[in-house]
């Protein structure tokens, strides 16, 4: 479990709203879905491949709305077994049945009172757990004051959640909105702005001078399948600032756009010292 003070979470670095949503169609359709959960409590779903930004989209979510002066509490369900799990999201009210105490005042969700609770990848979580997390989601329908807004994640969508037999049936009724968010391969227009707005941060942090992609290899980038989406694009970025535009990945790369091999072999070596730095990441 992450726990965010409302200081410490304004300090978390996060795109602007035309960054996270880019100009692609359907990604403008994500937008205004978003925006409409901004000033509804209901809880929310976050569907889309890993590394598609459903973290940052949760982040904004808590920045805008009546929440954003309290707690941002993420909890990682799929690193848990169930009991520990229980126990971080209610902590030690329970009643006689075993259910939760709905005063909810302690474990995760009394951390988050009047916050954000994020529950990332929600359908990993134990069915019979799931069924107690819902009987809580189906309050929130009657959108409860002073209680955590709560937006969960999932890799896979709800529909092919229950057919796995990873969700319960109830789960498709637990949430006031639910939000699919594309894969970077689905919006190949919006990398040159991604790639611009992650050399600066990179920039800034490592403090190195920001490289210039050129347009040759923003062309490769828009027509690379990206598996790891937009996670995978911006430790791509932060090996360019710190090794130069010459580090790029895979021979067809380094083919078009000239990479010169001792740039490689380079690279290789010092990842071999362990002189490269860990990457940060914010993309989930």
């Amino acid at each position: 479990m992450v726990v965010e003070t409302p200081q410490s979470c304004r300090h978390v670095e996060l795109p602007d709203a035309n960054k996270i949503f880019g100009r692609t169609p359907r990604m403008q359709e994500v937008r205004t879905k978003i925006e409409a959960a901004v000033g509804d409590n209901r809880p929310v779903l976050l569907e889309g491949e890993s590394g598609t930004g459903k973290e940052v989209v949760a982040r904004y979510l808590h920045l805008n709305s009546l929440q954003q002066a309290g707690t941002f509490v993420r909890v990682n369900c799929a690193a848990m077994s169930p009991r520990l799990l229980e126990m971080e999201l209610f902590g030690s009210d329970q009643n006689l049945c075993g259910l939760p105490d709905f005063s909810l005042k302690s474990g995760s969700f009394g951390l988050a009172a009047s916050g954000t609770l994020f529950l990332d990848e929600i359908f990993e979580i134990d069915l019979n757990l799931q069924e107690k997390l819902f009987q809580v989601f189906r309050e929130r329908h009657a959108g409860m004051p002073g209680r955590a807004r709560i937006v969960c994640s999932s890799s896979v969508n709800v529909q092919t959640a229950i057919v796995q037999g990873r969700a319960v049936e109830t789960s498709m009724g637990s949430f006031g909105h639910r939000v699919t968010l594309l894969p970077l391969i689905e919006r190949t227009e919006d990398i040159p702005e991604l790639c611009e707005y992650l050399i600066e941060k990179f920039a800034r942090s490592f403090s190195r001078p920001a490289p210039r992609l050129g347009p040759d290899l923003l062309e490769i980038f828009k027509r690379r399948a990206w598996p790891g989406n937009i996670r995978e694009l911006e430790n791509q970025i932060a090996r360019i600032v710190i090794f130069g535009p010459d580090e790029a990945i895979g021979h067809d790369v380094q083919k078009k756009v000239g990479v010169r091999p001792e740039a490689v072999r380079r690279h290789r070596a010092m990842r071999r010292k362990g002189d490269v730095r860990r990457l940060p990441g914010r993309f989930s």
